[in-house]
């Protein structure tokens, strides 16, 4: 996989990713976000930062919505403050970055409870998207780091013992999907079900 990188000339020339290591998913981080991380009453931004985030994911969410499906400023900003947030320092610069997730139906949630989920970077007194994705339960912040930020690993929920893995790695403007795995918490012995302690991780589709 190549990434965009500009030259002296005012070029963008095309460098490749460094090799991706071994996969090791450490499920024991894994996260998954709830009522009390609330983006309209978190403490962890100050009230502009999160006026200016809501406002970020309204438009997002705006940007999706046609016709019969397209939503007021003012109903796209109330889903929008409903949006669970944790910031955490992904480049170890000191500003930390947050991970958004959105909550309900009228979000683009899925009665399964997979959701949109984004990765928003401050920039000046803004906040730009560096990872955006549906259907999305769960994430994993890995020890691995490309170009800088850590690598993350985005979960979809398949059943109770069955969840899809989808690797991100920074590219140097936004995160690309670099693998996909699947995780499964049984496997059949026979005419019986056994339960696994720990998953068991194969690549999507094998």
């Amino acid at each position: 996989m190549l990434a965009a990188s500009v030259g002296a000339g005012g070029q963008e020339a095309a460098r490749p990713l460094p090799p991706a290591p071994p996969f090791h998913w450490n499920f024991r981080e894994i996260q998954e976000l709830g009522v009390k991380d609330a983006l309209d009453q978190t403490k962890a931004l100050s009230p502009t930062e999160r006026s200016t985030l809501i406002d970020t994911i309204a438009a997002t969410l705006g940007s999706d919505g046609e016709g019969e499906n397209s939503q007021s400023k003012a109903q796209l900003r109330a889903i929008a403050s409903r949006t669970r947030v944790k910031l955490i320092d992904l480049n170890g610069n000191g500003k930390p970055e947050v991970i958004a997730q959105a909550v309900g139906l009228e979000s683009g949630c899925s009665p399964t409870g997979n959701c949109p989920i984004w990765v928003f970077m401050k920039s000046g007194n803004q906040y730009k998207s560096i990872l955006g994705r549906d259907a999305i339960q769960t994430f994993t912040i890995q020890p691995t780091s490309t170009n800088g930020l850590r690598d993350i690993v985005l979960g979809m929920h398949g059943s109770a013992t069955e969840q899809e893995l989808h690797l991100y790695r920074f590219e140097g403007q936004q995160y690309r999907e670099t693998a996909c795995y699947e995780a499964n918490w049984s496997r059949l012995v026979g005419d019986d079900v056994q339960e696994l302690k720990e998953p068991e991780i194969d690549p999507c589709g094998r």
